[in-house]
């Protein structure tokens, strides 16, 4: 990955740097490195509600 710079054409382009990411992979995820996400419904390890308006998830 390399810093992608500009020409100063305006006072913010100026200091204007992006990470080019272009040479990054870019297929599907490699099942093998991934996990799935453990969904709480906003509950904590004593199974009480710690986050307002989430929950149900099924209709």
């Amino acid at each position: 990955m390399a810093l992608k710079k500009f020409n100063p054409v305006t006072p913010s382009t100026r200091q204007l740097v992006i990470v080019d990411r272009s040479g990054l992979y870019k297929g599907k995820p490699v099942k093998g490195l991934t996990e799935g996400l453990t969904k709480s419904g906003g509950r904590n390890n004593h199974g009480r509600i710690t986050a307002r308006f989430i929950g149900g998830g099924y209709n």
